[in-house]
């Protein structure tokens, strides 16, 4: 495994909000979700390794607008075994207080969560080592070689045979599959994660999203995480808060 950066985690996966969940809109994503969060779930318990995941849910909050095709969505989700409940907007206070103006309704995932990204991705690095996996930090992919079987990785002067390649570098996929000659339709769009000072509610607030306006937020210990989801950002690795 070659990683560009000088330790695990500190690209997008380090600073994501780390929700994991099955309230997803396609069978593939939701598919997917059903397969990997028991083990999330189960994580400590099998693999001996604590990676912070709390089953806090997830709280979507929807417009009137979009009332029926979430609905719809519901319906595939709990079709596919999801345990997805509907609400109206009084019964979803109980989670979180907000404004219930223009909303239709809401829906709670009690299977939906949130992980620690940094405590996860050292738990796979560490379990990766012992089954024999080496791991080259600080090597970024400068050039992918194509032989007759295989290919060839290079990293400035160092260089790796394989026989196949995974390209598992997120934001990064589309400049990395170029290297291949391949077309990944991948971009980077910022996302901005803002926490608030400490509140005196003690309830832990589920990741709990207005899909009206994409902004969302959940308990981080005694402060509240919170952000947008901004479909307007350009594409680009620009970091940075705009205040």
């Amino acid at each position: 495994m070659v990683e560009q950066d000088i330790a695990p985690a500190m690209g997008s996966t380090g600073k994501s909000a780390a929700g994991v969940r099955v309230q997803f809109t396609t069978p593939a994503n939701i598919q997917l979700s059903m397969y990997s969060l028991p083990i999330y779930r189960d994580f400590t318990q099998r693999h001996g390794y604590d990676i912070g995941y709390r089953d806090i849910g997830y709280l979507l909050l929807v417009p009137h607008d979009r009332w029926d095709r979430h609905l719809e969505s519901v319906a595939l989700q709990q079709s596919m075994g999801a345990p997805v409940e509907v609400l109206d907007p009084i019964e979803a206070q109980r989670y979180v207080a907000f404004d219930s103006k223009g909303l239709a309704g809401a829906t709670y995932g009690p299977w939906d969560g949130i992980i620690d990204p940094h405590m996860a991705t050292h738990a796979w690095v560490s379990m990766g080592k012992t089954l024999g996996v080496e791991y080259h930090l600080n090597t970024p992919v400068t050039a992918i070689e194509r032989l007759h079987e295989g290919w060839v990785i290079h990293s400035g002067d160092t260089v790796f045979q394989c026989g196949h390649i995974v390209n598992a570098t997120g934001a990064w996929s589309a400049d990395v599959g170029r290297l291949a000659g391949l077309e990944v339709p991948v971009g980077p769009k910022r996302i901005q994660i803002f926490l608030s000072a400490p509140i005196e509610d003690p309830r832990t607030y589920p990741l709990t999203i207005d899909l009206a306006t994409g902004v969302y937020l959940r308990s981080e210990g005694d402060r509240v995480l919170f952000g947008l989801d901004n479909l307007d950002q350009d594409f680009g690795f620009s970091e940075g808060m705009d205040w």
